[in-house]
């Protein structure tokens, strides 16, 4: 599986390709989801190590914040193939906007996920960080 993505900086604006090689048949609904996720954001967080209940780590460096999903369909994403055979190949394209929340986008990656709907699990996954394009 491979996943490259372009940034345009001007408009923040995503243009995610993604491409699947079947190393053996594959049969039955599997749903691409594909989500942006930001690593450390600086912002505060409960302090489990304090006896005061309500006592904050202002400064905490918060790692793998999902900042939201990328592509169509659900929340389990868009069905991607119901079948391909072994050798064959299965490509997507997304184009979203850079979601609201981020606060540095140096910091995002982008996350694609394959995921078989019947048994809910995750058979592939990659990330890439974008290529910035001024």
């Amino acid at each position: 599986m491979g996943v490259a993505a372009d940034l345009t900086e001007s408009d923040n604006k995503l243009a995610i390709r993604i491409s699947a090689n079947a190393l053996t048949d594959i049969n039955g609904e599997h749903r691409l989801i594909v989500i942006a996720v930001e690593d450390s954001v600086i912002a505060p967080q409960n302090d489990g190590n304090s006896s005061a209940p309500d006592e904050r780590v202002v400064d905490y460096a918060h790692r793998h914040v999902c900042r939201g999903k990328l592509n169509g369909g659900n929340t389990f994403g868009e069905v991607f193939t119901s079948f391909l055979a072994e050798g064959e190949w299965e490509e997507a394209t997304i184009f979203a906007d850079v979601p609201s929340n981020v606060v540095n986008i140096d910091k995002v990656t982008i996350v694609a996920l394959i995921v078989n709907s019947e048994s809910q699990e995750i058979v592939q996954a990659a990330e890439v960080h974008p290529h910035i394009i001024p």
